[in-house]
């Protein structure tokens, strides 16, 4: 509503639609997925083995959401041209600034669960309220500088929303060290930069659902080489 008051309806419908669509891989799909999975096991383990859980369901969802952000960034205008048809390729700008808010807010979903797990329902209440409130503000702040500035002060905002949601949330709920927690995001940001190498060095060579392929193909052997460091039980 904000952005459609001070930016007109068709900025709105622009961000709206490019959110929607390059959120849902994650979002409407793979995290609902471990979380129905991950949810019996990190409830029924005991307080030790909740702490391994935790920490290896945050990097089963590094290793898959980050990376699935990558290729859509790297692959953006064709999974645009494709989706929403060729006039879209315009906002390519605006959906990558998007990209990278949605990769930053997507490390910070396994805190859900861990609030559920424990029982926290109402810490979780709270830090919504508080943390939408303060998103709100900011968008009131810079929609008038337009919708890029926007966009990346929602960015540098995720990030300190990861921060205080580590010490303020996680810290006080469970014994998560912040290395392993930065290792969890390092090992995820760690298979993107090699699916990234391999898109450049190879984009000369293959067509794009070759070199989709072949990305994929990496990224399914590392899984496999790493499968012993993300099982959750």
């Amino acid at each position: 509503m904000i952005i459609g008051k001070f930016l007109g309806a068709d900025i709105l419908g622009v961000y709206s639609t490019l959110k929607e669509l390059l959120s849902k891989p994650v979002f409407q799909f793979i995290n609902p997925m471990l979380n129905r999975v991950a949810f019996p096991v990190l409830s029924k383990s005991d307080l030790d083995k909740r702490i391994t859980v935790y920490s290896r369901l945050n990097r089963i969802m590094y290793l898959i959401s980050i990376p699935c952000f990558i290729v859509l960034y790297i692959h953006l205008d064709v999974f645009i041209k494709v989706a929403l048809g060729e006039k879209w390729l315009s906002y390519i700008d605006i959906s990558k600034y998007l990209i990278l808010m949605l990769m930053i807010i997507s490390i910070g979903n396994p805190v859900g669960i861990l609030i559920k797990s424990f029982g926290k329902v109402k810490i979780g209440l709270i830090w919504e309220i508080n943390v939408s409130i303060i998103r709100v503000l900011l968008l009131f702040i810079f929609v008038g500088y337009g919708i890029n500035t926007l966009i990346i002060s929602q960015i540098i905002y995720s990030l300190l929303i990861l921060l205080f949601q580590y010490f303020f949330i996680v810290r006080k709920i469970i014994e998560y060290k912040f290395i392993d927690w930065l290792g969890n995001i390092t090992f995820g940001l760690t298979f993107s930069l090699l699916i990234f190498f391999i898109h450049y060095v190879f984009v000369n060579y293959f067509n794009v659902y070759m070199l989709l392929l072949l990305e994929g193909s990496v990224f399914i052997f590392m899984v496999f080489t790493f499968k012993n460091k993300i099982k959750l039980s």
